[in-house]
């Protein structure tokens, strides 16, 4: 009996073991596959951009009507530099969207477009550990 009891025990932790193991292996996958798309989206040069800074919010104000898909409204990204500095923020939207204007320190930045990566350019270099909120603002039909 005791045997049969000591079997069942460690067939127990064995199984706890392997399915935190799944656990841990299906989020590696997620990570991998989300890593994947946002490196086939944009290219070495976006990227390179993309990881000098740490986003902390997206803040969403968005004007939609139920019966088209033409939209316009704002984004505000608040973010803190991890490189030494920053000079272009680099992000992504639909490409059917047109920017109005972006605007960082209440100064509008000008913008540089490839496909739906966005480029932005400060007036001057942000050093490291700088937190930026930069506003976007945009509109266009995002059926496209």
């Amino acid at each position: 009996m005791r045997k049969l009891l000591s079997t069942l025990f460690f067939l127990s932790i064995t199984l706890v073991a392997l399915s935190q193991e799944n656990y841990s292996c299906s989020e590696g996958k997620i990570l991998s596959h989300q890593k994947m798309a946002k490196k086939t989206r944009a290219g070495q040069y976006a990227n390179s951009l993309l990881d000098k800074y740490d986003v902390h919010f997206y803040f969403l104000d968005i004007n939609a009507e139920r019966n088209n898909t033409i939209v316009s409204g704002s984004t505000t990204i608040g973010a803190k530099v991890s490189a030494a500095s920053l000079d272009t923020f680099c992000f992504e939207l639909n490409q059917s969207l047109t920017i109005d204007s972006v605007i960082y320190n209440n100064q509008p930045l000008t913008v540089a477009s490839n496909g739906s990566i966005r480029y932005a350019i400060f007036p001057t270099a942000q050093p490291l550990n700088t937190n930026m909120y930069v506003k976007i603002y945009y509109n266009g039909d995002a059926h496209v």
